[in-house]
């Protein structure tokens, strides 16, 4: 997504070779930040939960800016003045050992560091609009995005969509792979406690209807609504404000149904689910790793609440 509001001889350097990775992480507790020299920034900073980026030749840190003498900016509403910085990974210091976890071992979702890294001008960028950061007016023109050089249909999207909507998605597909396993196990299963095998047993023929109902209606639901995301960037240019905070319930909501499916199956595994011979453990461990996730906090919900009831929503996590 970035790469729409970056000179092209820099999107090209960076994303030209087909086998170049990209991806960032989270400020790492204390603040990131950039104070301004000659022609770009002196970056000092910590970020975390970079999945994938051991494949990657570039990571991006999302920092404060501040004025000469080191003092952060603040916008007129006190929100921080915020610039996205992009360097090569080899410029960093990647911590592989942190990431020690239950599930998603794989995703190497590891923490990175910058000491007074010199960043040019060019290879940072604010990939939002101001009008994306404030609830507008029903047919109201939205601010302009004067960095944006893209105007496909794909760029009128935030990267905070593209991101709440891969990780649940994520949730899907670990909550369907978990059905699907069991379902395999249902037709074989005779547990030697029972009088009747799994395949006959009418308790485990609604469990696993009640399953798929869960993961195909929240799947259902988020993709119409983004079918309604792209007519909508298509016709108007963005995201209307009532569909960004549907997009991020339908997202919360899909980690969390994915979730109960997950523990619905894994329990009518019975012992076998806790073999690694199986694959129930590790969709578990996974399944619930994505849902620790902030993307799958009903706090996240906050914000549709607060909208409905009139109430000025909190905008950080909405798409």
């Amino acid at each position: 997504m970035c790469a729409a509001y970056l000179d092209p001889s820099v999107a090209q350097e960076i994303f030209g070779d087909a086998k170049c990775a990209f991806t960032w992480g989270f400020a790492a507790g204390q603040p990131c930040r950039a104070v301004p020299v000659q022609d770009g920034w002196i970056v000092n900073g910590a970020w975390t939960f970079a999945s994938g980026n051991r494949i990657c030749q570039w990571l991006g840190g999302h920092t404060q800016l501040c004025n000469e003498d080191g003092k952060p900016l603040f916008q007129a509403d006190g929100r921080p003045v915020e610039r996205t910085m992009l360097f090569p990974r080899s410029s960093t210091t990647v911590r592989e050992d942190l990431w020690d976890v239950i599930g998603l071992i794989g995703t190497g979702s590891d923490s990175y560091s910058v000491t007074d890294l010199f960043v040019p001008k060019k290879y940072s960028v604010v990939p939002r609009g101001i009008g994306r950061d404030q609830q507008l007016p029903e047919g109201s023109t939205p601010d302009p995005e004067p960095e944006r050089r893209e105007k496909g249909i794909l760029y009128r999207h935030s990267c905070q969509a593209a991101h709440q909507v891969g990780l649940s998605s994520v949730a899907i597909g670990i909550a369907r792979a978990t059905l699907d396993a069991f379902i395999v196990l249902a037709k074989e299963k005779s547990p030697s406690s029972a009088i009747r095998s799994l395949r006959d047993d009418g308790w485990i023929h609604a469990r696993i209807g009640q399953a798929d109902a869960k993961i195909s209606a929240a799947s259902a639901w988020l993709i119409q609504l983004l079918r309604d995301a792209w007519r909508e960037c298509w016709t108007i240019g963005q995201l209307s404000f009532p569909l960004r905070v549907k997009i991020r319930t339908a997202c919360t909501h899909q980690i969390n149904e994915a979730r109960d499916a997950v523990d619905m199956v894994y329990l009518e595994a019975g012992a076998t689910a806790i073999f690694r011979s199986n694959p129930f453990e590790r969709l578990f461990r996974d399944m619930h790793t994505v849902s620790q996730q902030v993307q799958g906090s009903v706090a996240r919900m906050q914000s549709a609440g607060q909208y409905y009831v009139g109430s000025s929503p909190q905008l950080r996590w909405l798409p």
